[in-house]
């Protein structure tokens, strides 16, 4: 990605103001009613980030972005996280992307949902950060979706090895990639605090996977949103193709890691 940078300000939505009230549906894994941030764009906005504030502290969430009328949203983005701590200990939250999503027309309705995995019904708030345009500058964008992968059930399990640093089996994200894609963002968390892992993405077919990029880092059960962007996207996943991963850690014992991934299909 070349060196990018803007002229423009950065908005929030809504502005000066308590982010938008939504109340989870009640059901693990199924998404709440959609809910307005905004009714009547004042220019064609670019989205740059989610801030989420949540009600309660959940495994995994997905927040959904729409475009459109009230029934008639059009998700533009879905991106994944997890607050696992006492609520005063997450940092921040704003929630970004590689790729900023030009998809949001002047005059256009904006709207938000939610779905988290317990069946709590607390309600969470949301703001949304964005550039109205004209842009200036070198700013890379795309008017492809975020997609994310899971997208409506639980986060895909990884198991480490049983000694330190020795890998798991692979886990199956994709039976078959919908496009060329480019990864771009991803959710992890684990059942302890403080260890390193790294994850190895592939693809291929079972038993013959071959890694296209490695993430490393430390995480835990504590804090969120669990959420990182990767400033230099993963490419290397043709359209058809099995996409997996798996993940060793620091630990001397067998962990599970759950993880999501963020991606956009190509041409962006």
């Amino acid at each position: 990605m070349a060196l990018q940078w803007t002229t423009n300000r950065q908005f929030t939505a809504p502005a000066a103001a308590a982010g938008v009230s939504v109340t989870p549906s009640g059901t693990a894994f199924v998404s709440s009613a959609w809910v307005q941030i905004t009714g009547f764009t004042d220019a064609a906005w670019v989205l740059t980030g989610i801030v989420p504030t949540p009600g309660a502290l959940v495994n995994s969430f997905f927040v959904d972005i729409g475009v459109g009328s009230a029934g008639s949203e059009d998700p533009i983005c879905t991106l994944p996280g997890g607050f696992t701590d006492a609520l005063s200990a997450y940092g921040p939250t704003d929630m970004g992307f590689t790729y900023s999503i030009d998809k949001i027309p002047f005059g256009s309705r904006v709207s938000v949902r939610l779905r988290i995995s317990t069946t709590d019904v607390t309600p969470w708030t949301f703001a949304i950060t964005y550039f109205r345009k004209p842009l200036t500058g070198v700013l890379e964008t795309t008017t492809q979706p975020t997609k994310c992968v899971p997208n409506d059930a639980v986060d895909a399990v990884m198991v480490s090895g049983a000694t330190s640093w020795l890998y798991g089996a692979y886990t199956e994200l994709m039976a078959s990639a919908p496009a060329d894609l480019l990864i771009t963002a991803f959710k992890t968390r684990r059942s302890i605090n403080g260890q390193d892992y790294e994850i190895q993405i592939a693809t291929g077919a079972a038993a013959s996977e071959t890694p296209i990029g490695f993430i490393r880092g430390q995480n835990g059960l504590a804090d969120g949103p669990h959420y990182t962007r990767l400033p230099n996207p993963m490419a290397g996943i043709s359209a058809g193709q099995r996409v997996s991963a798996r993940w060793r850690t620091a630990e001397n014992t067998t962990r599970n890691g759950n993880l999501a991934l963020t991606y956009v299909e190509l041409p962006l």
